[in-house]
């Protein structure tokens, strides 16, 4: 049995990050958290070129629009295509030092 393994364009990630002015809070798999947690980066199953970006539901969400114009700016010419996506909610699990991520929540 082969398995495939695929490689996440973190670089380019933290890239786009730094040219929009956020840092790199936390990756993990498939996910780039943005410090602070204004927004993640989800990296898309099939095409390595799509990021797609969700907003954490506690950011107002009149910001969407203008953040999502500058990580747009920062993205051109890099040969990475951006598409927002729905948004999330980071709930702290009671107890343990980790959280759960909701998806399309508001």
């Amino acid at each position: 049995m082969q398995s495939k393994i695929s490689f996440k364009p973190l670089d380019k990630a933290i890239e786009l990050m730094e040219k929009a002015d956020f840092e790199l809070g936390y990756f993990y798999d498939d996910l780039v958290f943005a410090s602070p947690a204004v927004f993640l980066l989800r990296f898309d199953g099939k095409e390595s070129h799509i990021f797609h970006v969700h907003f954490n539901t506690e950011t107002d969400s009149e910001s969407y629009p203008p953040i999502f114009e500058l990580l747009q700016k920062s993205a051109k010419n890099t040969g990475i295509q951006l598409q927002q996506d729905e948004p999330f909610t980071m709930t702290p699990i009671e107890g343990k030092e980790e959280f759960s991520l909701s998806f399309g929540t508001v």
